[in-house]
């Protein structure tokens, strides 16, 4: 993965340098003239911060690699009255614009590719580790000029899968458009406008990609337990190897209530840890008197047996959701805390009374 990325990064360098060829694809300069190679992945600000609701990318950098199920964009390019590349706001832009992909690889990991327009905050580059030198995009010096907006993007949605190998999607999109536009002055018609594409797709939550100072290590060592985070936020996959041989803490939840799984890791494989905090509507309407909680994790099964402890102010039992729909008792909480044993984390709810398991109809 080092190497496509280090490949994405000479791509953005090489279209940085090349304006004037990649322009000159397009018969007319008031429209989209370009696409950026640098692939870039959308995400949302974080809980509880509305002055940045969504942004590309995480923290203002770039990931080179989206995850399965998620979006890979690719900036849409024109040029502003002194000749340089320009974030593309004008709807009348894109405005009946057709993308034609020929994939050279990678066609079965994607669903559709269409044309969106995001609200973006910050958008940056990433630098590949292992190189020192700087580098950039055409969408990133735009954006240092035109700041904070909604733009244009192709939107590429690929394939939900589970996977510990990473996949490569390659080929190059061709742009037309017949519309002149609204403006009489303007001609916005794009024919034959080519752009080569790489994606990676992988989790960027995983122990290849990791282990700079920026991002932490994945690969848990005893360097790991002793100074890095191991808290797992909802909805983030994480692709985990492990080279340590002694118990290690996985902290998950959000406030008020927080848990912890700790785990015996000797001898432990690679695996893929993820959880959400979505509510079982069937069960909540079974119980529409009790204030529940849940924990879905995605079966994830360890070597060793672990200890699962769940701190919540005001709820009194814990149940495992079972396959079925019924549900298993763990236990009751004891001063503001619940804990059990297991190998395998599944889907849990914590409530404030005894529930009644869905029906099987429900």
């Amino acid at each position: 993965m080092k190497k496509l990325l280090a490949a994405l990064l000479a791509s953005a360098m090489a279209f940085s340098m090349s304006s004037v060829a990649f322009a000159a694809k397009n018969e007319t300069h008031d429209g989209v003239v370009a696409v950026d190679p640098t692939m870039f992945r959308y995400e949302q600000a974080g809980i509880g911060d509305p002055s940045t609701p969504l942004y590309i990318p995480p923290h203002g950098m770039a990931s080179m690699t989206v995850g399965f199920g998620e979006v890979a964009h690719y900036a849409l390019l024109t040029q502003d009255s002194e000749g340089d590349y320009a974030l593309i706001s004008d709807r009348d832009m894109v405005d009946g614009l057709r993308v034609k992909v020929n994939y050279e690889q990678g066609e079965e990991h994607v669903a559709s590719v269409s044309v969106v327009k995001k609200k973006i905050d910050q958008l940056g580059v990433s630098p590949v580790p292992g190189h020192h030198g700087n580098w950039s995009s055409p969408a990133y010096e735009a954006f240092l000029k035109q700041g904070p907006g909604y733009y244009y993007f192709i939107a590429m949605q690929t394939i939900p899968r589970v996977s510990t190998t990473d996949v490569d999607i390659t080929g190059t999109f061709t742009l037309n458009k017949s519309k002149k536009g609204d403006d009489e002055n303007k001609n916005y018609k794009v024919k034959d406008l080519e752009a080569d594409f790489t994606a990676n797709i992988f989790y960027p939550y995983n122990y290849q990609a990791f282990g700079t100072d920026f991002y932490g290590d994945l690969e848990i060592t005893s360097d790991t337990v002793a100074g890095t985070l191991l808290a797992l936020e909802p909805d983030d996959h994480y692709l985990l190897k492990y080279d340590y041989d002694d118990e290690v803490e996985f902290s998950f939840g959000l406030e008020p209530n927080e848990g912890t799984f700790t785990v015996d890791v000797s001898g432990q494989g690679k695996n893929l840890l993820n959880y959400n905090t979505a509510a079982d509507e069937a069960l909540c309407a079974a119980n529409p008197d009790a204030a529940v909680w849940f924990l879905n994790f995605n079966g994830v099964r360890f070597n060793r047996t672990g200890e699962f402890l769940y701190e919540a102010d005001g709820l009194n039992y814990a149940y495992q959701i079972m396959a079925d729909g019924s549900l298993k008792l763990l236990g009751e909480f004891e001063d503001g805390e619940v804990s059990f044993k297991t190998r395998t984390l599944g889907r849990y709810a914590f409530s404030d009374i005894e529930l009644t398991a869905a029906s099987a109809q429900a």
